[in-house]
């Protein structure tokens, strides 16, 4: 993809999410479901990769928070959780555990 290309995904992006929080900014209560919001926007440009998506998610972000003056230290999140919500997406990741299992294993833990 060239630079430029992508530059006007970017600003497509971030142009959205300024519609998505209005007259809000980027903060550290609202980044999550900004993020999401991005990442499903971002998903209708079906010709880039997987990686070229994060990419752009994130600059796009970055835009918004440097646009409205947010907090430049919740980009450092950003990386992260969304590879943790692509895993979780995709059913890789097991939020509810099995009781049972789980209160057996401890308590073995607890006897040693």
């Amino acid at each position: 993809m060239s630079e430029q290309k992508k530059e006007d995904i970017v600003s497509e992006i971030s142009s959205k999410i300024c519609e998505f929080i209005g007259d809000n900014s980027i903060t550290i209560v609202n980044v999550l479901s900004v993020c999401i919001f991005a990442m499903k926007t971002i998903e209708y440009y079906k010709n880039l990769t997987g990686s070229q998506k994060k990419d752009i998610v994130i600059e796009s972000l970055k835009s918004v928070i440097s646009q409205k003056n947010g907090d430049n230290s919740i980009v450092d999140i950003l990386p992260s959780f969304i590879d943790t919500s692509i895993s979780i997406d995709k059913g890789d990741v097991q939020i509810n555990i099995n009781a049972e299992k789980c209160c057996l294993s401890f308590c073995q833990f607890i006897k040693k």
